[in-house]
């Protein structure tokens, strides 16, 4: 995650970090069987819509003649690699939660 904070800019990292709220969505219902209610798809499809429109902004609007240090493919993959991050992250509670249910222990315990 942090190096594609390296290649791409701090804007687009913040916002791209909310990507996990998407990703835990999808992950519940497919690995935990969760039931989403509408205002949990509503809130995945803002989230969706900011992040869609984070990835257009850093390709088209972004001023790279100003920026020396960045290229316009290197802050894709820079993006690319927060995105893959937060995909590594999702998984990771979706799977702890699935651990803590099935050994009903205390959260701190499993520390």
């Amino acid at each position: 995650m942090f190096i594609g904070l390296s290649w791409t800019f701090a804007s687009s990292y913040q916002m791209l970090r909310s990507g996990v709220i998407i990703l835990t969505g999808v992950f519940s219902v497919i690995f935990l069987k969760a039931k989403l209610h509408l205002h949990h798809y509503l809130g995945i499809i803002l989230v969706v819509s900011g992040l869609v429109s984070i990835g257009i902004g850093d390709y088209y609007y972004h001023d790279y003649n100003q920026e020396k240090s960045l290229s316009k493919k290197g802050v894709m993959f820079g993006d690319l690699l927060i995105v893959f991050a937060q995909v590594i992250a999702a998984l990771q509670m979706v799977i702890e939660e699935k651990l803590l249910k099935k050994y009903r222990i205390h959260p701190l315990q499993a520390v």
